[in-house]
């Protein structure tokens, strides 16, 4: 990494300040037939945690699906959501949450983003979703793939499972309820 995405870095760690993060990584498309309702499920719980930041890449698709249900939920119970996006210098702001600029390009962007939290959640996802994972996991961060979301999710998820106990990950038999339940108790244990 270079020496302007370290500082970038470093400057976004002190925008969001020293909070519990949660990334969310995917699809900037929803593919699924259950992807929608799984995220807003997973949404609506992550904002029970209590005083949690959601990272997002700042594109459409299976990020805002879960943040703006983090949002509606915190803002039902009178919370602050505190969700920051990441996006190249230039985008445009977001009409929720901050806006938080860092490198020139998608590729930059990603990078930056696969360093602020020691979480993230993986929907669906394609090349930069894959991108952003091996990045991530270079560095140690867990990361919870929905595998029956499919797509990369679904890949990593194979990959995974050899190391770690998350085999509900891929039960298709599940609701998308008691499905979210379970990507939450993993959220809490890695937190």
């Amino acid at each position: 990494m270079n020496k302007k995405l370290e500082n970038e870095i470093i400057h976004i760690n002190s925008e969001i300040g020293d909070i519990k993060r949660i990334g969310i990584l995917g699809s900037s498309h929803i593919h699924g037939e259950n992807t929608l309702e799984i995220c807003t499920e997973i949404g609506r719980k992550l904002a029970e945690i209590g005083d949690i930041a959601l990272l997002t890449g700042g594109m459409p698709g299976t990020a805002p699906a879960i943040s703006r249900s983090f949002r509606y939920q915190k803002e039902k119970t009178g919370d602050t959501a505190k969700i920051y996006h990441i996006l190249p210098h230039g985008f445009n702001h977001k009409d929720y949450g901050k806006t938080l600029n860092a490198g020139q390009d998608m590729l930059e962007r990603r990078e930056v983003l696969a360093n602020l939290s020691d979480v993230y959640i993986v929907v669906e996802g394609g090349p930069g979703t894959q991108n952003e994972a091996e990045i991530a996991m270079k560095r140690q961060a867990n990361l919870i793939p929905l595998a029956i979301t499919g797509g990369y999710a679904k890949n990593l998820y194979e990959k995974l499972i050899k190391e770690k106990q998350i085999s509900e990950l891929n039960d298709s038999t599940k609701t998308p309820f008691d499905y979210s339940n379970f990507v939450i108790e993993l959220v809490l244990k890695y937190l």
